[in-house]
């Protein structure tokens, strides 16, 4: 299915879960010349293509020279931006960064951290409006810091009873009518709700949407402002971004078209129907529409670690000045349910012992990626334009194939 062909024209992100490999890349000791580096991508995004059966695949790299790679950014692509056609997926399209949105989130609650105005550890209870606070009687206690690192127990308002209403609609007209309304805060707590409130141990790590949208809310409190205006304000203006934006998108700029399987196995489905909606649906969980390479200046802004003589570890972000913030993103950190030592952080991911910062997003008809290493200041944003193969996760797609053309991960 055509989920998007230009900004009017786009699917609600349906995120999902993260939990995949890092991409940490070395380079053998060539010359510093991109014409390295890029057949290297170029064999990846084949690859996705070929081996994946992904109509498009993308990658946009950027970093400091270094063996191998001469500081210029990179973009990759191979595949087609409509299906049928040879049309390339543009240079910097706009997407549907979907849990990308997340890292977004978390990265104000630290800024608040380090102004003083919240302190992580203080409880829902003490923090969220007494209307919230009242659907859940048993997260009272929980501190803040639970909701980033996907520890609180709560049930998730997405991978239950909203999908559960989604997938008995079908793939209709009025599917399209009902599943494509902006859901408010009130809207999503509701289906939060019905979701399934089965055991859960808390302060174990379960991915779980409904911790970004209790402190979106938190976010909200604090800063007197909606969350769109706090992430404009904070993030999106200070690095000069003008294609980054909270669930409203300009029409004036080019969309990467996506394709669904979330109700067949085909592709494309409907291509003549198109999600004509004016907001994206999702806020916290991933309202963020944005191009690859204002994704990847975001992550650099938040995890970038500029030389700074009065920190401790010498470095600072462009947006996290404090180094406790650097402390806490690789300290508060526990293990995932997965087996290759991935670790969840604060709206992050990281690898156990490893350098570099995370996350994916999986709106419908889109995988995406977003990567920041610390050490090396290399950011990686990919994606591919179909959520077909669902349920591999594209870092772990992307790490099997950086490895297969000498990569080391």
């Amino acid at each position: 299915m055509r989920v998007s062909s230009i900004a009017r024209a786009a699917a609600p992100p349906v995120p999902g879960i993260s939990t995949y490999t890092t991409t940490r890349m070395r380079f053998a000791a060539t010359p510093p010349t991109d014409e390295v580096v890029r057949p290297r991508l170029q064999a990846v995004v084949d690859q996705l293509v070929k081996k994946y059966g992904y109509p498009g695949a993308y990658i946009y790299l950027d970093g400091p020279p270094q063996a191998g790679y001469d500081g210029t950014p990179l973009v990759v692509k191979a595949g087609c931006d409509t299906v049928g056609t040879a049309t390339p997926i543009a240079d910097d399209p706009l997407i549907l960064s979907a849990s990308i949105t997340k890292s977004l989130v978390a990265g104000v609650a630290l800024q608040l951290a380090e102004e003083g105005k919240l302190n992580l550890w203080d409880t829902l209870e003490q923090r969220l409006p007494a209307k919230d606070m009242g659907r859940f009687e048993a997260q009272r206690a929980e501190p803040l810091i639970s909701l980033l690192r996907h520890a609180s127990g709560l049930p998730d308002w997405l991978n239950t009873a909203f999908l559960t209403h989604a997938t008995q609609l079908g793939w209709t007209d009025e599917a399209a009518r009902q599943l494509t309304q902006p859901l408010d805060h009130d809207a999503i707590l509701d289906f939060t709700k019905q979701a399934d409130h089965g055991p859960r141990t808390r302060g174990s790590f379960n991915y779980c949407n409904t911790n970004y949208e209790l402190l979106a809310r938190v976010i909200e409190e604090v800063e007197g402002q909606p969350l769109g205006q706090v992430l404009q304000k904070r993030l999106f203006t200070p690095l000069g971004l003008t294609h980054t934006h909270f669930e409203t998108w300009p029409d004036t700029t080019t969309w990467a078209n996506g394709y669904s399987t979330y109700f067949s196995s085909t592709l494309p489905q409907h291509p003549n129907m198109h999600w004509n909606i004016p907001v994206l649906w999702g806020r916290a969980s991933g309202g963020v529409v944005s191009t690859p390479q204002e994704i990847a200046a975001l992550y650099r802004g938040l995890y970038g670690q500029a030389k700074n003589k009065a920190s401790k570890t010498g470095r600072r972000s462009l947006l996290l000045h404090a180094p406790e913030s650097h402390e806490r993103l690789v300290n508060s950190v526990i293990p995932t349910e997965s087996n290759n030592g991935t670790q969840s952080s604060l709206g992050v991911f990281r690898r156990k012992g490893k350098p570099g910062f995370f996350h994916n997003g999986s709106p419908m008809g889109y995988k995406t990626l977003a990567y920041y290493n610390e050490e090396t200041d290399m950011a990686v944003v990919a994606f591919v334009n179909s959520d077909q193969n669902r349920h591999e996760l594209l870092g772990s797609q992307l790490a099997g194939l950086f490895r297969e053309v000498g990569f080391s991960v």
